[in-house]
């Protein structure tokens, strides 16, 4: 049984909540007697596996599940900061399981596929849990979305502030917006709440197609707090279950060709990402990723609870004509 003052310590919920819109008393109480606690430890990253269970280069999942959500160790406290682009791709292979291409100029990129859910960091000024939506974004280019590769900045995010100056026109990577499904779209059934979002971005040195499904209420409930006072430890506690998933399939040349696919699933969570990208071209360097040929996107979004049903919808970025 959690004492008063432990319950007073929940931390954000992975829906982005603010402190007011924790469980009352009244909901934790009311599902007290079927939550399940996992104690919060450290992410471990894994490659994702073939068919024969052999790890594949290129792939990473970020599985937050159960309790492995924090990720503080794998978050730089300041950009990062490599001496080269040879050196970025050195660390990528190591550290994320990307795999290196090469083109015959010598130009050579990072690329990843990834499934994940959302985590959670400490914060390293108020001591506080925080959300981390975005694992990988968050693991590459912390909080501030961006590197440096030798002097330059490079942006590794849609939604940092450098992404203004160095995001591609449409014309220069093959294609306009051409439309008939939105790229976010919200559906609500019963108190299942969800919606879905297709992403795709080019900035100079950084491609990405994502598909996110995000989970904000229903039948599941998830909350954090702090479970041991000295040495301080923080818990996870679930009630109910739900399972989202999130995929995409990518085109280039207006259409004509693929561009890339995944999908990403996760049960017990506020959220679930699809994403490939690719790291360290310039806009030139054609061939040299497909990730970064990509001019249009079909995403597809699924979500279901153990009291309201079955939610299916889609969502879509930039050309992708009638195909979806």
């Amino acid at each position: 049984m959690k004492t008063q003052l432990q319950l007073m310590t929940l931390a954000a919920c992975f829906a982005g909540c603010a402190t007011d819109d924790q469980p009352d008393l009244a909901q934790r109480e009311a599902i007290a007697a079927e939550e399940v606690i996992h104690e919060i430890v450290p992410v471990e990253p894994q490659p994702q596996l073939d068919k024969e269970g052999n790890p594949m280069a290129g792939t990473l999942v970020i599985d937050t599940s159960e309790g492995r959500m924090d990720l503080t160790d794998l978050v730089p406290v300041e950009p990062r900061r490599f001496d080269s682009w040879e050196q970025f791709h050195t660390w990528a292979q190591k550290e994320l399981n990307a795999k290196i291409l090469t083109n015959d100029k010598g130009e050579m990129a990072s690329q990843l596929s990834v499934q994940q859910t959302p985590g959670v960091r400490i914060d390293a000024q108020s001591g506080e849990l925080v959300d981390v939506e975005d694992p990988i974004g968050a693991i590459i280019g912390g909080t501030f979305g961006y590197v440096y590769v030798g002097d330059e900045l490079v942006c590794t995010s849609a939604t940092a502030e450098c992404a203004k100056e160095q995001v591609l026109p449409g014309e220069a990577v093959g294609g306009t917006d051409r439309n008939h499904l939105p790229s976010y779209v919200r559906r609500i059934q019963g108190r299942m709440d969800t919606d879905g979002q297709s992403y795709l971005f080019h900035a100079l040195f950084y491609h990405e197609t994502r598909a996110v499904t995000r989970y904000y209420g229903g039948s599941f409930l998830s909350y954090n707090y702090v479970c041991n006072w000295w040495p301080l430890r923080y818990c996870n506690a679930t009630s109910g279950s739900n399972s989202l998933t999130a995929s995409f399939s990518a085109t280039r040349a207006l259409g004509n060709g693929s561009a890339g696919s995944q999908r990403a699933s996760g049960f017990n969570t506020y959220g679930v990402s699809a994403i490939n990208f690719a790291v360290g071209m310039g806009p030139t360097a054609a061939g040299l990723s497909i990730v970064s040929e990509a001019d249009g996107m079909c995403s597809s979004h699924t979500a279901s609870d153990n009291g309201n049903g079955f939610l299916s919808f889609m969502t879509a970025a930039g050309f992708h004509g009638f195909g979806c």
